[in-house]
């Protein structure tokens, strides 16, 4: 039996590839210290003493472009939804956007890393209630993901995982630490992204062609 490779798997696997290069093009490029790429433009200011270059949280922005993009395109999907009476796939967007958002807004303006702690929220108490909130999106809608590419999610949470846990581990700015951390968180934000494209874009078409057959 040939294995047969659907074109729009095919461009996720460049996005996903694309994605790995250019964590590797941070890693062996000579002229910038990798971790100010990859950390928030304010820590960068703090850290570095040498405030501010265009590079500045460069990969940094564009995750939180991504998670805003992924966002977009799913209440954008959950109000078309809503027009054609899908009750249930417009709760799997809504609920897929409003994580989206709460995660971007993490990532903007450092909610787990500094927010949460100057309100007296630990930081480990703050990521556990993310991961609660995703794994409710996990249960609630575990069908409808699995339809729509799970080893394109499975990518996106491996790397997640890989991500929090050494940022909880070793909390170093070590430049190594700062890669082997927003290394993978990057790559995960690309395939979080890329899933949720696929899967809205296919679940569309599948509404569409039901309503019209």
């Amino acid at each position: 039996m040939s294995l047969r490779i659907k074109p729009e798997e095919i461009a996720i696997l460049c996005g996903l590839a694309l994605a790995a290069g250019l964590v590797l093009a941070t890693i062996v490029q000579p002229w910038i210290d990798p971790r100010w790429l990859y950390m928030d433009t304010q820590t960068v200011g703090e850290l570095s003493g040498d405030c501010c270059h265009i590079y500045d949280g460069a990969v940094s922005t564009l995750g939180i472009m991504l998670w805003s993009a992924t966002a977009a395109v799913c209440l954008f999907a959950a109000v078309l939804y809503a027009g054609l009476q899908q009750k249930r796939a417009c709760l799997f967007s809504l609920h897929g956007g409003v994580l989206s958002i709460f995660l971007a807004l993490d990532d903007a303006y450092l909610l787990h890393e500094i927010v949460a702690p100057k309100l007296g929220i630990p930081q480990i108490v703050f990521m556990s209630l993310i991961g609660a909130a995703a794994l409710s999106y996990l249960g609630l809608h575990a069908r409808r993901l699995k339809e729509s590419g799970a080893w394109i999610l499975a990518i996106s949470l491996i790397c997640f995982a890989i991500s929090v846990g050494i940022d909880q581990i070793f909390h170093s700015v070590h430049p190594l630490w700062i890669i082997a951390e927003d290394g993978p968180k990057f790559i995960g934000i690309v395939a979080w992204f890329l899933f949720h494209l696929l899967a809205h874009t296919q679940l569309v078409l599948r509404t569409m062609r039901q309503i019209s057959a």
